[in-house]
Parts: C-alpha cells; structure tokens; sequence
C-alpha cells in the first residue's frame, strides 16, 4: 500500500512518517489487504494539529474511506483520526461482505420446490 504523508503549514520529520506509515499499514491491512493508497495529511490550526486521512481501499467500488481529528499533539491528532477511519473501515468492510448467502440459497431452493407443485 502506497502512503502518503503531507503538511499544509507543518513541517513533516521522518520519525512522523515512519510511524503514519506503520500505524496506518497495519489498521488498513487487517480490513483490505490489497488496499491501493492512503494520504495523510496535517494542518496547523492556531494551536490545534489536524490529521486528515483518504484510504482507497482496492475493491473497485471507488469508496473512499475518510477519517479526520484534531488535537494539540500531532500524534495524538494522527491516531483519533486513524480510529475514526478504522470505524469506518469496519462498517464498510462489514457492509460488502455478504452474510446472507446461506439465507439467499434456501430461499432459492425453496422457490423451486413450490414451482414445481
């Protein structure tokens, strides 16, 4: 997965990048393996830091995955906003999976059995 990390009025350390690259990798793999790109991205706000978090997640339903926080620490901002994305990413991942398959098939075959009478 392809991480990108930006500042708008911040600068951005290595040692930032490091740890975005991993956290990130290791919340996003857990849902999506093949998830494609993520960007992250940290704002000055007067004395507030703002992360903002786009994850493409690769299933081929274009549905970005966002999750946005604010806090005086930009660790701190970074990770309540990765918890919000990984909400995120948990109900979606739940939303695409198909649990009715089971339900779907009975029925079916249910159907066919009362056609035939």
């Amino acid at each position: 997965m392809q991480v990108i990390v930006s500042g708008q009025g911040v600068s951005i350390g290595q040692a930032l990048q490091e740890y975005v690259k991993e956290k990130l990798t290791n919340h996003v793999v857990k849902y999506f393996e093949h998830a494609i790109e993520a960007h992250v991205v940290f704002h000055k706000q007067s004395v507030f830091f703002k992360a903002d978090i786009v994850i493409r997640d690769g299933t081929g339903m274009h549905l970005p995955i966002k999750g946005d926080d604010e806090a005086d620490d930009v660790y701190v901002a970074f990770d309540k906003a990765l918890a919000r994305a990984e909400h995120q990413l948990r109900k979606y991942k739940t939303k695409i999976k198909s649990h009715h398959k089971a339900k779907l098939g009975e029925f079916l075959r249910n159907d066919d059995i009362e056609s035939e009478d």
